[in-house]
């Protein structure tokens, strides 16, 4: 979530750049304002389409930080608790509580803002209900008691009822409103308004908004221009009715600011070879976007393709689930394909030494394993209680599944091998005896006790 967060916000960076300073100036505002929306779209999907180098950039400059003391946490699981793994002597400190402190926050500032959103929307659309309305082309006109600029939004033109009646509204004005509307303006605004509500931690959405608003005016005017062809009568009356007004929060409003470009824009003519070199440049520098910021290819196949990695109280760890001494852990590792692309699902017991939590660190950053989960099962829950008796069940079974092996050798042919057999199996129930007692002193419930020891190969001798 970091990463698409981080490569999202820097792909928005990238096409908002091109924009303010290769393509606002130009006299082309239906390329501008498509341009505008498809780059909040697009610098959402991108980062999960399967291509993209910057995965790979980001890995390699983890990887070669010399102050990356600490695994980073980057894949998080819905039924397991992620935390970090610390490099300090107190150990593993989990951090869930501060995951969920900071889910919160951020579900409830945006609740919040989408709250205050709507509270905006029913505002305006209440004085629709409070006030008289006539219909106008192909919008209605709201005549409102208080002192308020024309604006726009939705399907309604609102106007202040008393300079309505006294012929203070231009013929130009209800033009430029209407225009707004047929060209659906509002819905923009609402979008880029959701889309704030859900990211108000990135600042560029605002920008976004200011760059779009200033858009729907250019448009507006041009649909004006097209209407009367009188541009500076047009410019005169714009300026008198920007005077003292204010624009409304979610509306398209007639007094917009930036007075300044809207004229200068009114003046200015683009040559239709000079959009087409324009508009035809957007296509290789969204290519460029998706190869910069979309996922690696073979980090896309290898999503979810996990390697358990589990850390007991002893020097030997699961590595899938099978034992393996921490020594053999980089030499186990380097027999899976693409290595560095997949999840390290790593379980670390409440016993486990330190030292092997370390060397265990310190073998992912060789082999440039940064998507990791940390698992912590609550050892007071079911769950945790279910997968205590079902490892000490795998556990038992093996050996019970050797001692069979070692009672089918014969002493007589397969003496060495049946003393082998004897020695491991005396190894691995000492082992569990251990991990038995250290359960039963620190759980209330119940576990099954190791098989018997089966008799030494001298006592078989003897009893043969």
């Amino acid at each position: 979530m970091i990463f698409y967060l981080f490569k999202s916000t820097l792909c928005l960076a990238l096409l908002f750049a091109v924009y303010h300073l290769y393509l606002e100036k130009e006299n082309m505002p239906r390329f501008n304002r498509g341009y505008l929306l498809f780059s909040l779209l697009f610098s959402l999907i991108i980062p999960l389409l399967p291509v993209g180098i910057v995965d790979q950039i980001l890995s390699l400059g983890a990887s070669e930080s010399s102050g990356a003391q600490n695994l980073q946490a980057v894949e998080l699981s819905g039924d397991e608790e992620t935390v970090a793994v610390s490099g300090t002597e107190s150990g593993l400190i989990s951090t869930s509580m501060m995951i969920k402190a900071g889910v919160s926050m951020y579900v409830f500032v945006t609740l919040l803002l989408l709250i205050r959103l709507t509270c905006k929307v029913e505002s305006i659309l209440h004085k629709v209900r409070r006030h008289a309305r006539f219909y106008y082309k192909d919008s209605t006109v709201v005549l409102l008691k208080e002192q308020t600029a024309p604006f726009s939004f939705l399907g309604y033109i609102f106007l202040n009822e008393r300079e309505y009646n006294s012929g203070k509204i231009s013929r130009e004005v209800l033009i430029h409103e209407n225009a707004h509307i047929r060209q659906r303006h509002s819905w923009d605004i609402l979008l880029i308004e959701i889309l704030k509500s859900l990211f108000w931690f990135n600042p560029l959405y605002r920008y976004f908004k200011r760059s779009l608003q200033l858009n729907h005016e250019f448009l507006a005017d041009r649909a004006v221009l097209q209407k009367t062809d009188r541009v500076k009568s047009y410019q005169k009356m714009l300026l008198k009715t920007l005077v003292g007004q204010q624009p409304a929060h979610l509306a398209s409003s007639f007094n917009y600011s930036q007075i300044k470009k809207r004229m200068l824009m009114m003046n200015r003519q683009t040559s239709f070879q000079r959009s087409v070199l324009k508009m035809s440049s957007a296509l290789p520098l969204l290519l460029s976007a998706a190869m910069l910021f979309g996922t690696d290819i073979s980090a896309l196949q290898n999503y979810g393709k996990v390697i358990g990695i589990e850390i007991s109280d002893s020097e030997n760890i699961l590595l899938n689930n099978e034992e393996i001494h921490i020594s053999k852990l980089s030499e186990q590792l380097t027999e899976f394909e693409d290595l560095p692309n997949r999840t390290i699902a790593l379980r670390v017991h409440k016993n486990a030494y330190f030292g092997i939590v370390l060397d265990v660190q310190g073998v992912m950053r060789e082999h440039r394993l940064f998507r990791f989960r940390y698992i912590s099962i609550d050892e007071e829950s079911p769950k945790y209680e279910e997968m205590v008796k079902s490892k000490i069940g795998a556990l038992t079974d093996g050996i019970a599944t050797v001692i069979e092996e070692y009672m089918s050798l014969s002493l007589t042919e397969q003496r060495e091998e049946a003393e082998r057999y004897y020695a491991n199996i005396v190894h691995e129930h000492k082992l569990l005896e251990e991990k038995l007692e250290t359960i039963r002193a620190s759980h209330h419930f119940e576990v099954s006790s190791p098989p018997a020891l089966p008799p030494s190969p001298e006592q078989r001798a003897g009893n043969e």
